[in-house]
């Protein structure tokens, strides 16, 4: 009798220790230790990408079909188009692509202004002339089309 009461009471304290084991689940458990943030690298310098037309600035006109045009220098440098006359609406420089090759070549580039307004330009250069249009895409407003022509000056 004294054994079945002694396996009894082992059992007994076997069960209490298990349940005060999985009541200790539901304590907070401690924050993991801290590990050191990566060490900060500096970002390789910005290379300017290149474009065929690159160093090729024209200078000429532009303006809506049928009105008196404006002047203007069309600079590609970088990789990039820029319009000098569109510099006073917010027109920022942009990428621009280019087909065809030698004496006769397009270029394509979309400049957008803070306002969201788009100015899509396809231009054709042949020799040392620049001829093409701009589409001004303004939300709400119809599309405006200008024209535009240069000739080669650098």
């Amino acid at each position: 009798m004294k054994k079945t009461l002694s396996a009894l009471g082992m059992a007994a304290v076997t069960v209490l220790f298990a349940a005060s084991l999985r009541a200790g689940d539901d304590k907070p458990k401690p924050p993991p230790p801290q590990t050191q943030p990566a060490p900060q690298t500096q970002p390789a310098p910005a290379t300017s990408a290149s474009g065929p037309l690159d160093g090729k600035s024209f200078t000429g006109e532009i303006g809506e079909k049928g009105k008196k045009a404006d002047p203007d220098t069309f600079i590609f440098k970088d990789g990039r188009f820029r319009s000098t006359a569109c510099d006073k609406y917010g027109f920022k420089d942009a990428a621009y692509t280019t087909s065809g090759a030698g004496d006769t070549m397009r270029f394509r580039a979309t400049t957008v202004n803070a306002s969201g307004a788009r100015m899509e330009w396809d231009g054709v250069i042949n020799g040392g002339k620049l001829e093409g249009t701009a589409l001004l895409n303004q939300d709400g407003k119809p599309v405006v089309q200008n024209q535009f022509k240069a000739k080669l000056t650098k």
